[in-house]
């Protein structure tokens, strides 16, 4: 699959949290913030490696790596707002988390900035869907 189209589904996803975060659908706001999150990371390797792990664990290793590699300097930072991103969202589709207003809020503004964050750290501000 193109890069286009996770990077497409990546502001969808984005979109749909916050839509979703107006109404009081938390828990959907919560999957649909890691899983646009998820979809820019998927788009940015496969950018730069022409492919991107399936899976979650390796896939944040994969990036990273990439975040090292590129000396970028808060890239723990980084990592670790997507690994509690992550948990969250395994905590609310697998297991008994039902987030709260505030939890979903955090959760919301925590991936606005990642995102924000990542399409600046990977020159991404031209892509047509912004």
């Amino acid at each position: 699959m193109s890069a286009n189209i996770f990077f497409k589904k990546a502001f969808l996803f984005l979109e749909s949290a916050e839509k979703d975060f107006s109404i009081g659908l938390y828990l959907k706001v919560i999957s649909s913030c890691w899983f646009s999150l998820e979809m820019l990371i998927r788009g940015i390797l496969i950018t730069r490696f022409g492919g991107a792990p399936r899976k979650e664990g390796a896939l944040l290793s994969r990036f990273s790596d990439l975040l090292k590699k590129l000396n970028i300097m808060d890239w723990k930072s980084i990592i670790s707002q997507l690994k509690l991103i992550y948990i969250m969202r395994i905590q609310v589709d697998h297991q008994n988390l039902i987030p709260d207003e505030k939890q979903a809020n955090d959760i919301l503004v925590t991936t606005r900035k990642l995102f924000k964050r990542l399409i600046n750290l990977f020159n991404l501000n031209n892509l047509v869907f912004l």
